[in-house]
């Protein structure tokens, strides 16, 4: 392979451009470029005085040891159909939804609540009364979710469904209704995943995320959006005697995403999916009120 094809290839990765040898009226193309290198390459190979006509000095040992660097890099410079062949497409490059959902939705529970008081005529299983969403924050089982979602009825009965379609039991732990948050533990036989805590303190007006859960009994969904606002008092949206400020997105939330993760594009959960006033006002209890939860509830204590 000659000196300026293999050029001709360092032209096309951008990691070479056209020199003063092509005419400075012709467009960077193809055919000046190879008129560059064809020059350059005479000069290199056939001018052993290391004189141009245009008197440009170039030193014959100068001249080695630019032919030893061009060598170099284009060794193993690929050929233009491999490089077409390389390129990302678009929805590969550009997905971090996906990203995102993938590390996160496995560690998401649709929550179902029965009421064993009362028994389906058909099915003679105990009456859904309510159904919302969680996710694990402990292999062992351990999950947070909304204390309006796991307090319907005093004597419920709780079920999960995890994110792989297996049906397990839970039991109530510990819930605080002036924070609307819930500890369950999980009855499971393995080793479930988890997800990571971020800080709400580090979220930022106008950054992604994604807000995961079972709106409306669909599983598995997934709502894409911005934070609007970090500290929405709870005054603002019309609770009072509520001292909590809001995380305000207008990724979708709606009935059933309640105890659901909002997580940012690390993966991180910054905000607990809570309730929403209208399409593109939506809220969420910042993950720092769910850490001082679990400190009260002992969380440390109860999992060793």
């Amino acid at each position: 392979m000659t000196i300026w094809s293999k050029l001709y290839k360092l032209y096309l990765l951008g990691k070479v451009r056209v020199s003063k040898f092509a005419p400075s009226r012709y467009a960077p193309g193809a055919a000046a470029f190879l008129t560059s290198c064809a020059i350059a390459s005479y000069l290199l190979y056939k001018n052993p005085s290391g004189v141009s006509p245009s008197g440009l000095l170039i030193g014959k040992d100068q001249a080695q040891g630019i032919k030893k660097r061009w060598e170099l890099e284009s060794r193993d410079v690929p050929t233009v159909l491999k490089i077409a062949n390389e390129r990302q497409s678009n929805r590969e490059k550009f997905n971090f939804i996906n990203n995102v959902v993938k590390k996160c939705a496995p560690a998401v529970l649709y929550i179902i609540i029965s009421d064993p008081s009362q028994v389906d005529f058909d099915t003679k299983s105990p009456v859904i009364t309510s159904t919302g969403s969680g996710f694990i924050i402990n292999e062992d089982g351990w999950a947070l979710t909304n204390a309006h979602v796991v307090l319907e009825q005093p004597q419920s009965i709780i079920n999960v469904i995890t994110y792989d379609g297996l049906a397990y039991t839970a039991s109530l732990e510990h819930v605080d209704v002036s924070k609307d948050l819930a500890l369950i533990k999980i009855n499971a036989d393995k080793k479930l995943p988890v997800l990571e805590f971020g800080s709400s303190k580090d979220a930022i007006v106008g950054e992604w995320v994604v807000a995961l859960g079972s709106p409306l009994s669909l599983t598995n969904s997934v709502s894409v959006g911005i934070v609007s606002s970090i500290n929405r008092s709870a005054e603002d949206i019309g609770l009072r005697n509520y001292p909590m400020t809001y995380i305000q997105t207008d990724a979708s939330i709606t009935f059933g995403n309640s105890g659901g993760p909002l997580v940012n594009l690390d993966g991180h959960v910054i905000g607990i999916n809570n309730l929403r006033l209208t399409a593109g006002i939506c809220f969420a209890i910042p993950v720092d009120y769910a850490k001082t939860f679990l400190d009260n509830a002992h969380f440390d204590r109860k999992i060793k």
